[in-house]
């Protein structure tokens, strides 16, 4: 009986909504002089927007709509609402955008310090603490604490130097198939890649997650860095009981960050050690390094930086990896396309040189592509407004959260031919049509942007650039879908496996 009287008061919104869009033809809603009111931005109504409760009556088992695929409920606002809508999201109001001018217009207007909404479990973790992580800080502070390691990630100078180290790391990925010829279990072996990738980053170090055994440090590291996304990923899909009191999971939590803090930690004081007593200047270049020598860096806030830029990659990375993978293998002809283009320009084994990146357009459109058929957030990038604005003729209060719906947008027709095809041509110079520059922003944009945007795109090159040129990678038989869900990124719903047939290297 409850949920046919909620799947009615969906209806009825839904009429509502039409209504609302039906009456803003009688006036130019981009006339400054007849703003509409926050209130007038059409979306649910009644009891879906009450604070929490409201969003979980959108969900299932009330609606089709799973709490792991936001997107979808997303999708279902733009067709009924359109390309501007409001809904309660926990206990702020969220203002979606689903068309790219209107989020440049949002987005272009924020700022030297933009405002993100932080995560609520790391929010809580670190209140109180004399020096909090980058990811919950705002304003002068953020900035302060965000600019020595941007003056390292920032820079595509000083990224090269890390080219050779993650070309080593792509030749032990590669080899590691040598033998049985399958990916087994994906994404694990994608998120080995990339914590090794991100220790050559953050410490100068090789973590040993490629070639691992039970019990050694690399398996207790993956263990942490796997149970970090887990409780951080739950957390954002279910009530904050931990602000309430301290669940198991909100301890475990804590175990893992204390872990990582003392492995940072460890790192820190061995290349102080190191420094110190170093006789020759040849150590590997690093993060750690660059802000040591960073003027008014403490010990601790270098470690927390570490600890924070060593997670923040590894999962959205080893996914745009794997999603990768996958959508190759389901197009063969796209990767036969790739292989040709790589295969004059990546060596099978050995460095890759900073030119030969400059030369691999299509390898970039085939990540530009699985980012749109996959975007690796549900609800995209978010702000919180620091003034008042008036987008599409709505005045939006200061306070609210306004959110880009790329992953609508990427499967919306409207702004996309053939949407569930697997095009990189589109994204090439020569394509057949213009793609708006805020169409798709999987790495955020502006000031508050992923910091590690360039070193994750570097290592996904290296990586796939490098399994191509030695494999072709065949998806089983078995398999003809990989579904998807989110939890802190997206992720696939279940393990799966790709083939690899060796390729001559000749």
């Amino acid at each position: 009986m409850l949920k046919r009287l909620l799947r009615r008061r969906m209806v009825n919104t839904c009429v509502v909504g039409n209504w609302q869009r039906s009456n803003m033809t009688s006036a130019d809603p981009t006339d400054a002089n007849i703003a509409r009111s926050f209130q007038d931005i059409p979306g649910p109504s009644g009891i879906y927007q009450w604070p929490f409760i409201g969003l979980r009556l959108q969900l299932k088992p009330f609606t089709e709509f799973k709490i792991t695929r936001l997107d979808q409920l997303m999708m279902d606002y733009k067709r009924r609402y359109g390309p501007i809508c409001k809904a309660r999201m926990g206990k702020r109001w969220m203002v979606f955008l689903f068309e790219p001018s209107v989020i440049e217009k949002a987005f272009r207007t924020e700022g030297r310090y933009p405002q993100r909404p932080s995560i609520m479990i790391l929010e809580h973790f670190y209140k109180g603490q004399a020096c909090p992580s980058i990811s919950i800080l705002q304003g002068k502070e953020w900035f302060e604490m965000r600019r020595p390691p941007q003056m390292t990630l920032k820079k595509p100078k000083n990224l090269s130097k890390f080219i050779p180290q993650l070309s080593e790391v792509a030749d032990d990925f590669v080899e590691k198939f040598r033998n049985n010829h399958i990916m087994e279990d994906l994404p694990l072996p994608c998120l080995d890649f990339t914590t090794e990738g991100a220790g050559t980053l953050c410490f100068g170090l090789r973590l040993g997650c490629l070639n691992k055994t039970s019990g050694n440090d690399a398996t207790t590291i993956l263990k942490h860095v796997r149970g970090v996304f887990g409780a951080i990923g739950e957390s954002m899909y279910s009530l904050p009981w931990f602000l309430l009191y301290e669940t198991s999971s909100y301890r475990q939590f804590v175990e893992h960050i204390a872990f990582l803090r003392r492995m940072a930690d460890g790192h820190l004081q061995r290349a102080k050690h190191e420094l110190n007593n170093r006789t020759t200047g040849d150590e590997k270049a690093n993060l750690m390094l660059d802000m040591i020598n960073t003027p008014g860096m403490t010990s601790e806030m270098i470690s927390n930086n570490l600890v924070d830029l060593f997670i923040a990659g590894l999962d959205s990375t080893a996914m745009a990896i794997t999603f990768l993978f996958y959508q190759l293998a389901r197009n063969p002809d796209k990767q036969e396309k790739l292989f040709e283009e790589i295969r004059d320009h990546i060596p099978p084994s050995g460095p890759i040189s900073e030119d030969a990146l400059l030369h691999l357009p299509y390898l970039k459109a085939c990540l530009k592509e699985s980012f749109r058929l996959v975007f690796p957030v549900s609800i995209g990038s978010s702000r919180v407004l620091q003034k008042d604005i008036q987008l599409l003729g709505y005045h939006i209060p200061k306070g609210c959260v306004i959110a880009g719906g790329n992953s609508v947008i990427g499967r919306d027709k409207e702004y996309f031919n053939d949407p569930e095809m697997f095009l990189p041509e589109r994204w090439l110079r020569s394509g057949p049509t213009h793609i708006h520059a805020f169409a798709q922003l999987p790495f955020g944009f502006g000031p508050r942007d992923c910091i590690g945007k360039r070193f994750a795109e570097i290592e996904v090159y290296i990586c796939v650039s490098k399994i191509v040129r030695n494999y072709k990678i065949i998806l089983p038989k078995d398999v003809t879908e990989v579904p998807y869900i989110y939890q802190m990124f997206a992720i696939p719903e279940k393990p799966f496996s790709l083939h690899l047939l060796p390729r001559s290297t000749g």
